[in-house]
């Protein structure tokens, strides 16, 4: 009897699920001239030195090329999204060239078709993808996702203008008083390098975690915050600590 009812348990979730989704399908080719200086010099695979921010031959940093190649729309979307009350999964991959195309191809025709001028395709498959769940002031999200720590576009703390970080976060708000509220989130991400980072990837992993404790009202927010950037080791318990300092 209990299977039986843990089987229409679940039968009736994964219908409801089922009734909620969405399919994305969206196919937008386009070409465009770009003739501005590449960021890594032909033939080289290393990027063009400079003592400042200027110079004849490079004029925008490394994340002004990066943010600048992944403002160029998809060629393709194909995914889905499911919404309901509590829970919501999204999970979309876009097909596009390889952003490093863009960091080489200089002064040539730009696209957004895969295997045009020779370019690749990014693999990083999907680039969006996560599942949250909300109900009661608990606020729970794993998966990968753009996300940010701040008010302002370039944070001190968390910016969101990379393209998507892998992460979890969970956070819980109550009423204290009939005037307070208080919020307690954990957060912690895993990182891709991209670039070259001095030493191999493989042989330094990077992760970051930070919590925080908010009192606020209408007129006055207060909040007690950690986020610990861990570099060259993996994390461990005294890392990640959800409570201590």
């Amino acid at each position: 009897m209990k299977r039986n009812i843990a089987f229409i348990v679940c039968l009736l979730l994964a219908a409801s699920l089922f009734a909620s989704l969405k399919p994305v399908v969206s196919i937008n080719p386009f070409f465009t001239f770009d003739n501005s200086p590449s960021g890594i010099e032909l033939g080289h695979g290393t990027w063009k030195q400079s003592v400042g921010l200027q110079n004849p031959d490079w004029w925008e940093t490394r994340q002004d090329y990066w943010n600048k190649a992944f403002d160029k729309m998809d060629f393709m979307n194909l995914g889905f999204v499911v919404d309901t009350d509590m829970i919501d999964i999204v999970s979309i991959t876009d097909i596009l060239q390889d952003s490093f195309m863009q960091f080489t191809n200089d002064g040539r025709i730009m696209s957004n078709v895969p295997f045009v001028n020779g370019a690749s395709v990014d693999l990083t498959f999907p680039r969006v993808s996560y599942i949250d769940y909300t109900n009661n002031g608990i606020y729970l999200s794993i998966g990968r996702r753009q996300i940010k720590w701040g008010p302002s576009t370039y944070d001190m703390a968390i910016s969101n203008s990379q393209p998507f970080l892998d992460n979890f976060y969970g956070s819980y708000t109550t009423d204290i008083s009939s005037k307070w509220d208080f919020t307690y989130s954990f957060m912690g991400i895993a990182y891709k390098h991209l670039f070259d980072v001095g030493v191999p990837a493989t042989g330094a992993p990077q992760s970051t975690f930070t919590h925080r404790f908010i009192f606020e009202n209408d007129n006055i927010r207060l909040s007690f915050a950690e986020l610990n950037n861990i570099y060259g080791k993996q994390a461990s318990l005294l890392d990640f600590s959800p409570l201590a300092l």
